[in-house]
């Protein structure tokens, strides 16, 4: 329940399915962040295993307890690596296991809305890279190799970083989830302004000296 500040934490594993009790309550919302990610990592299979299997899984738990809104992170991964502007019209076109297997989620959570149309409410949000304390990401890695003095531009300065602060993005989460209504709503998730990679690391040599 998003309006109050208590937590219980139950770990599992949304590759297989959803098992513990949870009592009858009113506003329930699901948050779904669970995902495999980094590309590249991990094997292909572990990417739909997590992504589409956990994506089942949730929404499976959501019909069995009667909770009719799920908050579903996706990602801009959907619309291939591309460097024209994307918006929500924009056909989806991945170009890897991370960005098909986060498509194939959200068309799993579009039929469990699907089912009833006039109950549940879905948003989907579709992140760039998430940077934050702790993300141990796209950002760390990069603020780790220039700590090291290992860093260098791979051919371009230019290229493009569609990207959103945690905190920024869990603030939207909220609330969306507070202010939701039957039906399925899409949003990219990402600052106005892309940030070059020559940017982002000028920033960071100034900030850490």
């Amino acid at each position: 329940d998003i309006n109050q500040n208590t937590g219980n934490y139950v770990y599992g594993d949304v590759r297989k399915p959803i098992q513990f009790d949870l009592t009858a309550q009113e506003n329930l919302v699901i948050f779904n962040l669970a995902a495999l990610c980094t590309i590249p990592k991990y094997e292909e299979r572990e990417y739909y295993e997590t992504n589409v299997l956990g994506a089942e899984h949730v929404c499976n738990f959501a019909r069995e307890k009667n909770i009719n809104t799920i908050v579903f992170t996706s990602s801009i991964a959907p619309y291939g690596m591309r460097e024209e502007e994307r918006t929500e019209e924009s056909l989806p076109m991945p170009t890897n296991e991370y960005g098909i297997s986060k498509l194939v989620a959200e068309h799993i959570h579009r039929t469990w809305q699907a089912e009833k149309p006039d109950q549940r409410s879905l948003i989907i949000l579709r992140p760039g890279i998430v940077f934050g304390k702790g993300e141990g990401g796209n950002f760390s890695r990069l603020y780790s190799a220039m700590s090291k003095g290992l860093f260098f531009y791979p051919g371009r300065k230019d290229s493009k970083k569609a990207s959103i602060y945690v905190k920024d993005l869990v603030s939207i989460m909220i609330e969306m989830a507070r202010n939701t209504k039957p039906g399925v709503t899409l949003y990219n998730c990402c600052y106005s302004k892309p940030f070059t990679i020559e940017e982002i690391c000028n920033s960071i040599s100034e900030v850490t000296n």
